[in-house]
């Protein structure tokens, strides 16, 4: 029992020092210039990744939903990014030309209006769920 209160006073200083250098970090990143008209400047600090919600093949099947206020909240903790993968293949027609759903589409669009509107970076992340070669011998 000694052992276990030690390792759970040690896990809880360690876990409080981390989350105070987090949010010390965050709050000491500021605005950055581009300093090339060639280059696009991304500043990603502290990011958020949102999956299993568009990576079901139906949102909510994995447990979470979008919601516009998780935004707000999540910018308010300190992150400036959010990255969310999507599960494509589960809204694309199976046949020629392969048309993505646009009643996804436009949900996605909400999705990211929302992330920008909260001023946050959005990375939409497109995981293969298989080869290329494998997708398109399954769809010709």
């Amino acid at each position: 029992m000694p052992n276990f209160r030690k390792f759970i006073t040690i896990a809880a200083i360690v876990s409080l020092s981390l989350a105070n250098l987090s949010a010390s970090s965050a709050q000491n990143y500021g605005a950055r210039q581009n300093t090339s008209p060639n280059r696009a400047y991304f500043p990603v600090n502290n990011c958020l990744n949102m999956g299993n919600g568009l990576e079901a093949p139906n949102e909510g099947e994995w447990g979470y939903r979008f919601e516009r206020g998780d935004f707000a909240l999540i910018r308010e903790r300190g992150f400036d990014t959010v990255r969310i993968p999507i599960k494509w293949s589960a809204h694309i027609d199976a046949g020629a030309p392969y048309r993505i759903d646009p009643t996804f589409l436009r949900h996605v669009d909400d999705i990211v209006s929302w992330g920008m509107a909260a001023r946050l970076n959005v990375i939409i992340n497109v995981l293969p769920r298989r080869t290329a070669k494998s997708y398109i011998r399954n769809h010709q």
